[in-house]
Parts: structure tokens; sequence; C-alpha cells
């Protein structure tokens, strides 16, 4: 678990915004692996106010290999 939140907390490292600084507590808070995979459409959300789409969706794509043993493989799908 600690893993998955050292890669989420770096993907939205680079964020400065109020909305970026919830994001990392939620990350920080959350205790199981499933939940820090719900949190994806918040991280999307969040880079794409400060970049675009295209990067949100690269980024949590870059996610789903810390997943692979947490998740169910039906739910680790692209953006």
């Amino acid at each position: 678990m600690a893993d998955i939140k050292r890669h989420m907390l770096a993907t939205v490292s680079d964020l400065h915004s109020t909305e970026a600084e919830r994001l990392m507590y939620k990350i920080n808070a959350t205790r199981r692996a499933i939940d820090l995979w719900q949190l994806r459409s918040d991280i999307h959300h969040t880079i794409s106010l400060q970049y675009c789409q295209a990067e949100a969706a690269r980024r949590i794509n870059q996610l789903l290999p810390s997943f692979a043993h947490w998740v169910p493989a039906r739910q680790l799908t692209l953006v």
C-alpha cells in the first residue's frame, strides 16, 4: 500500500491548488487499495484542470502496474 500511495502522490506532486492539496490528503488518509483506485476520477479531474485531459489520462494509466495485485484485473482499465 505504501508504494501505491507514493506513486499516486508522485502523480500529483507538481499540482499546486487547494483541490490538489485535498486530493493529497485523501490519498494519505485512504486505507484500502480499492479506495485508492477509486480516487482515479478525482486525480484525473485535478490534473486536467492544470494541464489537459491527455496528460491526466497518461498519468492515470501509469498507475495501473501499481494496482496489479491489489485490484481485480477487470477493474484495471486504461483511461
